[in-house]
């Protein structure tokens, strides 16, 4: 989750700086390097190492997909705020 912040992170802030400093700038470079590092760090880790430890048990919410479905469907008619 960490290389996926610092990845998207630094990318965003790299194209948003690169507005009043320039594609070329030393600074905007270094950002989009620094966030495609953390972008493909992020990547190595959920093709490789994701694989042997899953982030949460979907088989829970699969397997009881229909009554959550169902769950969320007669929640959607009551107001938000009360």
């Amino acid at each position: 989750m960490i290389a996926e912040i610092i990845g998207f992170g630094a990318v965003l802030y790299a194209a948003s700086q690169a507005a009043n400093y320039g594609w070329n700038s030393p600074d905007v470079l270094t950002f989009f390097i620094i966030g495609g590092l953390g972008l493909a760090a992020f990547a190595v880790i959920e093709l490789f190492i994701a694989k042997r430890t899953p982030a949460g048990p979907a088989p829970v919410w699969a397997a009881n997909f229909p009554e959550c479905l169902r769950i969320g469907l007669r929640q959607r008619d009551r107001p938000v705020w009360s």
